[in-house]
């Protein structure tokens, strides 16, 4: 009878393992036959301008010109204002990284080679991971100093001060953004696919 019963499980356990691979099967295909359609129905948008693109090249040469800025840390519970200082640029995420955080392993399964991360223009490798940053807080004498902060930090590209808890702007920005024409609600001139 034990045999009887230990034969019977082994061969839904077989029954089992062959249903549930061609089930699996069954439902990537029609994925990705769902995609196809969707492929063919609603194409992807094509564009001869990102103002996005364009936005973040800005940004980009703006913080590597060093601009006067002006960060404000709050209470991540309460969002009270704890501290703020001039400041240099933009914070830094503290686990931004100067090397690359990925290896390059070779996978004897896997043909070929496996995909590194690349730096970003600014040639570091950016945060994905946390909210404790670096300040660069500029003194009354004009020296700067690393402040790190793991509370939240916003950096504004102008003067502000505290006016009864709350930030009120306090001056001329020192990074101002060239908005293109094509990005203001114009749709651009259409493209032929690629």
């Amino acid at each position: 009878m034990k045999k009887a019963i230990a034969i019977l499980a082994a061969v839904a356990a077989i029954a089992a393992c062959s249903v549930s691979p061609n089930t699996e099967r069954e439902d990537t295909q029609r994925v990705q036959d769902q995609q196809a359609h969707y492929a063919k129905v609603q194409p992807i948008p094509y564009f001869d301008f990102s103002m996005d693109r364009d936005t973040l090249i800005q940004i980009y040469k703006a913080k590597n010109e060093a601009r006067q800025t002006h960060s404000v840390v709050t209470s991540q519970g309460t969002g009270a204002v704890l501290w703020e200082c001039p400041s240099i640029g933009f914070p830094i995420p503290v686990d931004t990284q100067l090397t690359n955080p990925v290896q390059m392993i070779r996978d004897p399964w896997v043909s070929g080679s496996q995909v590194v991360e690349q730096p970003e223009p600014n040639g570091l490798f950016s945060s994905k991971n946390t909210d404790a940053t670096y300040v660069q807080c500029v003194a009354p004498d004009g020296t700067v100093s690393p402040v790190y902060t793991e509370q939240k930090v916003t950096t504004f590209p102008f003067p502000v001060k505290i006016v009864d808890g709350q930030i009120v702007r306090d001056g001329e920005a020192s990074i101002t953004l060239d908005i293109k024409s094509g990005s203001e609600g114009v749709a651009p001139a259409a493209s032929p696919a690629p």
